[in-house]
């Protein structure tokens, strides 16, 4: 459980999926919110150098970020460049999409277990204002940290390495949404080829606005397609949610073309 380390995958479409929805979203419940909390279940790095070693090794931001080099970025994933062009020349993790998108007003709380990925936690946002850190894994810390009667959303993105982690992460969700209700709750897992781990995720949950995103290229195995599970988003937000997977998908096709 705590070999995993997202830098290998920091920067492909999936996580372009992922941080796409994750500033439209953002945006969206600042118009309605003077002031928001923001929890990361699962924080990583943060941010990520796709120049190190592990990034370069499997070289997944080929896929996803440095395709969108060069291209005018629609309405819907304005807010996503913002966050990108805040935190070069390294890559903008989730909680560092945030952090450029956030008011004085706004806060973060970010778990992180793996020790490795926590001290590169530590260096990126511990002197951030308004960031709180946990070393602990995010689907019982939060349920203890978080402050009560605050709207604001909840990212879980665990590394879903053991299948059972599909089930868990409904269940957190489940209970998250119980204990704080006036946070949205945003999940992303992957469909693997020839496995339908997920459906133990997804009829685990209630009531969900569904994000779907495959590569312009399906590959023939490993993770075909990214997807987002929203609870308690704000209202008519599945539209905002496919609008984005439409301009996303359309950049990096003209991004496929011209490789």
């Amino acid at each position: 459980m705590l070999s995993y380390q997202h830098i290998y995958h920091a920067g492909g479409w999936a996580d372009l999926h992922k941080h796409a929805v994750l500033c439209c979203l953002w945006s969206a419940l600042q118009l309605n919110h003077s002031a928001l909390v923001y929890a990361d279940s699962h924080a990583g790095r943060g941010v990520y150098d796709l120049g190190a070693a592990e990034a370069q090794k499997t070289r997944e931001y080929e896929t996803g970020v440095v395709r969108l080099s060069g291209h005018r970025f629609p309405k819907s994933i304005v807010s996503y460049k913002r966050a990108l062009e805040r935190w070069m020349p390294l890559y903008a993790g989730s909680p560092a999409c945030i952090a450029a998108l956030a008011r004085t007003e706004d806060a973060m709380v970010l778990c992180e277990l793996h020790p490795g990925e926590f001290k590169h936690l530590e260096q990126a946002f511990a002197q951030q204002r308004g960031v709180t850190l946990f070393k602990e894994d995010g689907h019982a810390a939060l349920l203890r940290h978080l402050p009560e009667e605050k709207a604001g959303l909840i990212l879980i993105d665990p590394s879903y390495e053991v299948k059972s982690e599909y089930e868990q992460t409904a269940q957190t969700a489940m209970a998250l949404r119980a204990a704080f209700p006036s946070m949205a709750v945003l999940i992303w897992y992957p469909v693997i080829a020839g496995r339908d781990y997920y459906h133990a995720l997804e009829n685990g949950l209630g009531d969900f606005e569904l994000s779907r995103f495959a590569p312009v290229v399906a590959p023939e195995k490993g993770m075909v397609e990214s997807r987002l599970a929203l609870l308690g988003g704000p209202q008519d937000f599945k539209q905002a949610m496919t609008g984005t997977e439409k301009d996303l998908l359309h950049i990096l096709a003209q991004g496929n073309e011209e490789a």
